[in-house]
């Protein structure tokens, strides 16, 4: 994730500079591996560690849980 200072015109103010490092899943063409929400918080997803044990998780429901959370 990289990051550049913009002015209120839009011009780049900084050279691109690394927010940060870590070995986070790399997205798809049209699938990203983050999100951005509102209030400017984001969410990435980062790769599990070789030794981990892998899992599934499986929501059931979720989308009825989501309505009764959220006033959309």
């Amino acid at each position: 994730m990289m990051v550049v200072r913009i002015d209120a015109a839009g011009q780049a103010q900084s050279s691109p500079a690394a927010l940060f490092d870590a070995d986070f899943v790399r997205g798809t063409l049209d699938a990203a591996n983050y999100d951005v929400m509102p209030d400017g918080r984001f969410v990435m997803v980062q790769r599990a560690s070789q030794s981990a044990e892998p899992t599934l998780h499986v929501l059931i429901n979720w989308l009825g849980t989501l309505k009764a959370a959220s006033p959309r």
